[in-house]
């Protein structure tokens, strides 16, 4: 399992969520429409990488010493920081 790491702020109207360890960036009319997003994107991101053969890479980059565990599929933890007076809806 690895941990990915973001942050929710609000920009205009819109509240954006981004995933740092792979730059990955939503936005949503609600914090939790902007994580939800979010969190889709992290799953296409790393199925697509599996399916170019590329997850091994990306596992090694985001989490040194990380392995593949093709029973485990694909799992991640994250940890958003919730930036200024954001109400959640």
């Amino acid at each position: 399992m690895m941990t990915l790491h973001g942050r929710i702020f609000s920009e205009g109207e819109q509240y954006v969520s981004h995933c740092h360890e792979l730059n990955i960036s939503t936005a949503g009319s609600t914090v939790q429409e902007a994580m939800e997003r979010t969190f889709e994107m992290i799953e296409f991101y790393l199925q697509a990488a599996e399916k170019k053969g590329l997850l091994a890479e990306v596992l090694q980059h985001v989490s040194p010493g990380a392995e593949v565990d093709k029973a485990a599929g694909l799992r991640f933890h994250t940890h958003f920081t919730i930036e200024g007076e954001v109400a959640i809806r």
